[in-house]
């Protein structure tokens, strides 16, 4: 069992830098999540329900921590199902730190793993075409 991830995964929209070095994006980012496996949409679903609760910091926090003072995601979409793909889009407000979106890429492959599918992390294309089914528990 093997999940792969894109290098430029979150490198979407016009990067922002401190000391030089990369710190974020202004992108809100979305994953397209590939594979065959049986449970890739159960992982992903999985995932997503946890992505509300990452902060800029790219700390998990609990349900009841999150009373407005961290900077988290306004929403999160569906899981859109294809036969081989699943993809989740993560509102931001148009910007996202790198420490974020690493906790989201690293809850990601825990979902994937714990469930033994096999997948590759990238970002969602310009021109995808979101699958018009999705994801129901």
């Amino acid at each position: 069992m093997t999940v792969t991830v894109d290098d430029d995964v979150l490198a979407h929209g016009e990067p922002f830098y401190d000391s030089g070095v990369v710190t974020g994006w202004a992108t809100s980012p979305a994953f397209l999540v590939t594979s065959d496996g049986a449970d890739l949409g159960a992982a992903v679903h999985a995932a997503r329900e946890r992505f509300h609760l990452v902060t800029e910091d790219g700390r998990e926090i609990d349900e009841e921590e999150n009373d407005g003072r961290c900077y988290t995601p306004n929403r999160v979409s569906g899981v859109y199902l294809t036969d081989t793909s699943a993809a989740v889009l993560v509102d931001t407000k148009g910007d996202v730190t790198r420490l974020m979106g690493e906790a989201m890429i690293a809850i990601l492959v825990e979902e994937l793993t714990a469930r033994g599918v096999s997948a590759h992390i990238g970002p969602v294309p310009r021109n995808h075409v979101r699958g018009r089914r999705t994801y129901r528990p």
